[in-house]
């Protein structure tokens, strides 16, 4: 495949004509690549030579890519995408060959998020009929298990870092907590319920789960500790009040922001929580909850946020069609990248300063 490469100054970029806008990113566990759903396909970015690598799925899928989610080997890729109340597809692929492994999923209900279990053997799935649909990757196309607590669309999807707990958001203004070795609903977070829940995250050490709360009432990062789990085993669980304690959560107010992700980074000097917003910036939360800075760069909402496994570097999709680079260190702009049309070879990765 042969790719044209367009190497710009940022004040001389030119937007696509039609930009599709950018609701997934994922960078690689080897580091190297970022994995960008687009229109009928995904685009795998070579970031250590600064090009379009390759394009999976062009042609096998249709519609805009609205999740995608990497095995931590790296090996799988699973790609959603769809056209809403029209067709929409869960499909496998290796991730090295770009080679189709499964359909896991075909359906007139969107699917808005995507997960894999830490050990790669689980693959979830949040859609708009309000349910989790949880495949065992190797076993076929029948769910292992179908969640169906939500009464809204299931916005978002994680596992701890153990693969102990899984946890879902969705617009019924919920997040619901589970035990993944017997998929028993634990706990419904937060109580009582306040806006909706677009996106979920489990900081890397487990102990916290941060929800994104984003609505016309509330703007919020709220912060459940897993812990309270252990402790009501601990306690008299009949009892109301300890009952009650087990949903306790910490709202980190976020402002302005609508909070649209959210996401944990270890490295990012002064914060930890990154939130993409519909701003048009990615907030970054400080330890004791206030925004300490923001990305600024895209021309639209920022739709999704993810960041290296080294937490060296961050990505973030935007609706102005770009994937954005950022340094974890100081947040500093270090690429913007963006297929210039959709289902086509042209595309750009762009760096500041850099001459025409």
């Amino acid at each position: 495949m042969k790719l044209a490469m367009f190497f710009v100054v940022v004040s001389a970029l030119a937007q696509p004509p039609t930009p599709v806008p950018v609701t997934a990113v994922a960078f690689h566990p080897g580091g190297r690549h970022l994995i960008q759903g687009a229109y009928e396909e995904a685009l795998v970015w070579d970031l250590d030579s600064a090009k379009l690598a390759r394009r999976i799925a062009d042609g096998a899928m249709h519609g805009r890519v609205n999740a995608v989610a990497l095995s931590t080997d790296g090996r799988t890729l699973a790609i959603a995408a769809g056209m809403p109340a029209k067709s929409t597809s869960v499909q496998l692929f290796d991730f090295d060959s770009g080679r189709q492994i499964a359909t896991l999923y075909q359906s007139v209900e969107e699917i808005f998020s995507l997960a894999f279990s830490p050990d790669g053997k689980l693959l979830a799935a949040g859609s708009s009929d309000g349910m989790v649909r949880v495949w065992d990757v190797a076993a076929g196309t029948k769910p292992k298990e179908t969640l169906r607590q939500h009464g809204g669309w299931v916005t978002g999807v994680a596992f701890s870092p153990d693969g102990k707990l899984f946890a879902s958001a969705s617009a019924d203004r919920t997040a619901q907590v589970w035990d993944t070795r017997d998929w028993k609903a634990l706990v419904r977070l937060p109580q009582p319920p306040t806006d909706v829940a677009n996106a979920v995250a489990f900081s890397p050490d487990g102990q916290f789960l941060a929800i994104a709360i984003g609505g016309t009432t509330e703007h919020a990062v709220r912060l459940w500790r897993t812990q309270t789990l252990q402790e009501q085993k601990e306690v008299d669980t009949s009892r109301p009040k300890r009952r009650s304690a087990m949903a306790v959560t910490r709202a980190l107010d976020t402002g302005g922001c609508i909070a649209l992700g959210v996401a944990w980074s270890a490295q990012l000097k002064g914060g930890r929580i990154l939130i993409p917003c519909a701003g048009n910036t990615v907030n970054v939360l400080g330890p004791n909850g206030g925004t300490v800075a923001a990305l600024r760069g895209h021309s639209d909402w920022v739709y999704t946020v993810a960041v290296s496994k080294d937490g060296a570097r961050i990505a973030s999709g935007s609706g102005d069609g770009t994937v954005k680079l950022w340094s974890a260190r100081d947040g500093a702009l270090l690429a913007t990248l963006f297929q210039r049309k959709p289902r086509t070879d042209e595309w750009a990765f762009v760096k500041p300063g850099a001459a025409k």
